[in-house]
């Protein structure tokens, strides 16, 4: 086999193993993670309640206003369903919740024809909202259990709301009042600009453009290793075999740059869809950094092919290319342990 050839495949297999981690990693995510290992994200502390004082309130545009004690919700017949807890910060958890359908309390209060939202309140201050038709799931249910067990404290104890689907910010902890309205109800995080549906879909998972990144980052270093043969500034790039042509640089560069263009605009519309801003994290930034230094690159690597003779050009497309594709790296790398991948969560 030709010695470029090699190159190019051995530059293949670190890519490959994190794309075999990446999906690893999602297989694993189906497993049932354990009470005392599982992530909490809240907007303050937990607060203590004793079931034996709570009150759980049905009210708005209702026929029956309604209360119900700890033991009266656990003595409705028990369901119990597999499900995943995604925030959207990238914090993941499956556990096997028991409750009761939330569409059989709804039921009993007989929510009224003009009904378009039903608001949940948390004993923390916190409030979120599901549309009528996402509440009336036959899915949805409030869960006193996590795992054949009391929810525990940082779980929501005595009650949570448990909502497939969506991502956690819909997932109400330490309910104490579920009210029934006939108008546009903005929580805690959507007032704040996040988006209201909060619905999970492909492309606005982590692991769909962690992949495709790291796909990018391959045709991102055959681009910079062939760009060394065509620069001073790298003497032994020119000892690389003749497959890293011009046209090969050429042809590989575009295929990095479209791929992160591609991905990076999906990212940047899905953060400010489900967030309101973007950048919003240092991973964010660190990505923003990516970007406006591959544009760069891109452009003074069209300059040059049309003039070849401009140096400062010349050091300005290899500083880019080569900061932007390390960054690219460290990006990836911020990705996956937010994603939990080769995190500490």
């Amino acid at each position: 086999m030709d010695k470029g050839w090699k190159i190019i495949i051995s530059l293949a297999i670190p890519f490959v193993l994190v794309v075999i981690l990446i999906l690893a990693n999602l297989g694993s995510q189906s497993r049932i993670t354990p009470n005392d290992e599982f992530f909490v994200v809240s907007i303050g502390s937990s607060p203590h309640i004793n079931a034996s004082e709570w009150v759980l309130e049905i009210d708005g545009v209702v026929e029956n206003p309604m209360r119900f004690t700890y033991d009266n919700i656990t003595s409705f017949p028990k369901v119990s369903e597999i499900e995943t807890l995604k925030c959207v910060d990238g914090p993941t958890g499956t556990a096997n919740w028991t409750g009761v359908r939330l569409k059989a309390i709804l039921d009993m209060a007989k929510p009224n024809d003009n009904t378009t939202e039903v608001v949940f309140y948390g004993a923390d201050g916190y409030s979120s909202s599901l549309t009528i038709e996402d509440a009336s799931g036959s899915d949805v249910i409030l869960a006193y259990e996590m795992n054949e067990e009391p929810l525990p404290v940082d779980q929501g104890y005595p009650l949570r709301l448990v909502a497939p689907d969506k991502y956690g910010y819909k997932w109400v902890k330490w309910i104490t009042l579920i009210e029934v309205i006939d108008y546009d109800y903005k929580g805690f995080w959507e007032s704040r600009g996040w988006d209201d549906d909060a619905d999970i879909t492909p492309i606005s998972e982590w692991w769909v453009h962690s992949i495709l990144l790291t796909i990018a980052a391959y045709f991102g270093s055959l681009s910079v290793l062939s760009g060394f043969r065509f620069s001073k500034q790298v003497e032994s790039g020119k000892k690389l075999p003749k497959v890293f042509s011009a046209r090969f640089h050429i042809t590989t560069s575009l295929i990095y740059v479209l791929i992160l263009l591609s991905v990076s605009i999906i990212w940047i519309f899905n953060s400010y869809n489900k967030r309101g801003s973007f950048p919003n994290t240092n991973h964010g930034f660190l990505a923003l950094a990516v970007i406006v230094l591959a544009v760069i690159g891109l452009i003074s690597g069209y300059v040059l092919s049309r003039n070849k003779k401009n140096e400062n050009l010349k050091t300005l497309h290899l500083a880019s290319s080569f900061l932007g594709y390390l960054l690219l790296l460290g990006t990836i790398l911020t990705g996956l342990i937010i994603g939990g991948v080769i995190g500490f969560y």
